[in-house]
Order: C-alpha cells, then structure tokens, then sequence
C-alpha cells in the first residue's frame, strides 16, 4: 500500500497541537495537552482505554509527523540508490561490450567461445596474449637466428655454394609460425623490393631473401627536369 503522506501530514497539522500527556483518572485514562501555566486541555476520556492505550494516543502527536518525516528521507534515498544503480548497470553493459571487443580482437569466437556458465571468453584471450618481456624475448631470438642464417648463406655464396637446406627450412619454418600465431610486427624497415647484393647477387640487398621470394623493387619516381 502506497502511503498518501500529503493527507498524512495534513491530518496531523490539523489537531491540536502538542505536546500530548496521558494522565490516569478514576476508572479512565484521559489525553490533555501539556500542563502550560497550571491549566491543560482535556482532549479525550475513555473508560475503557488501558494506560498503554493512552500512551499510545498521547504519543501520536509527535510520532506521526516524524515517522512521515522519515519515511519521505528514505524515498528519496531510495530514489537516489535507483538512479544510482541504473547508472551501475549502463556502466557495466558498456565495459562488457569493451571486454568483448578486446577479446575476440585477440582472438575468434571460434577460438575463445562464447560467454556461457562453463566459459569465459576473457580469460581465455588473456591466455593467449604473450607478455610483452616474453614477446621481446623472442624477437630477440628470431633475429640471432635470421642473423646467423644471413651469414652463412652469404658466406656459402661467396664461395659460390647454393643455400643450406637447413637455412631454408629454418625460414620456412620462422615464416609458418609467424602467419599461425597472427603476428603483427613493425613493417617500417620491411623490404620493399628486391635490391642487388653485390657479394650474393641471388640475395636481397635489403632483407637477405632469396630474389625468387621478391617483387621487383618500385621505381623512384623523380620530378627532376
């Protein structure tokens, strides 16, 4: 029951103002107001009425207009609390979407799934992602390798042998990895072409690769007269 406090308040307004005493009289309990320069008002006799009848009667004056007084502060209260939990909820549907994003940026739904009471998808992108002292780690050591396969190759052409099968399959194998694990690296000082090398004329200058992996190189466009 939704309580009309408007009607409430007013009701109270209009009695007599108090305080409210109740004072025991023969065989009856009455309800005056406060004893103001030795003269009160007798508001109510009843015969039948207990102490705590009267105590309850007297003490209404000044309960009623508290107890509304109260139940207005936690309206508003309540009020604020709903605002507030609203607001909680937006928020938490747009951090789930952002961690949704992130996630299946990671990786595929295929891969991490979907959002159920047995998974979560989160936490599996996050198992994926490597750290990046990790990643850091492993580039360092892809670069000795690259650099040690450059060296020997050039040095087996500079005596006029052909590639190393095991420089060969160790890039193949570099570059399989690299597209399975989606690797996206800085491509600022990527080959962009094949350039001559002149101590392994099969080779890139820029990058070491064999020709036969390459595009010819871009011509420089010049705007020289």
């Amino acid at each position: 029951m939704q309580l009309d406090l408007d009607a409430i308040e007013t009701r109270a307004n209009a009695a007599t103002p108090g305080p409210w005493e109740s004072a025991p009289e023969l065989g009856s309990h009455s309800i005056h107001t406060a004893i103001k320069g030795g003269t009160c008002l007798a508001l109510w006799t009843a015969e039948l009425a207990t102490e705590a009848d009267a105590a309850f009667i007297a003490h209404a004056r000044e309960d009623v207009p508290a107890l509304v007084a109260e139940v207005r502060r936690l309206r508003t209260q309540v009020e604020q609390l709903d605002r507030m939990l609203s607001e909680t909820i937006d928020d938490r549907d747009r951090i789930h979407d952002m961690a949704d994003k992130l996630a299946y940026a990671v990786a595929p739904e295929e891969v991490i799934g979907e959002h159920s009471s047995m998974n979560c998808p989160w936490d599996n992108a996050l198992d994926l992602i490597t750290p990046m002292a990790e990643v850091d780690k492993l580039r360092a050591q892809v670069n000795a390798v690259t650099g040690l396969c450059d060296e020997q190759e050039m040095a087996a052409h500079a005596f006029e042998f052909p590639t190393p099968e095991w420089i060969t399959a160790v890039r193949q194998a570099m570059g399989t990895a690299a597209v399975e694990t989606h690797v996206v690296a800085d491509d600022s000082d990527d080959c962009t072409g094949f350039e001559g090398n002149p101590v392994a004329p099969n080779l890139c200058g820029g990058c070491g690769e064999p020709s036969d992996d390459h595009e010819p190189a871009p011509a420089v466009r010049s705007n020289a007269v």
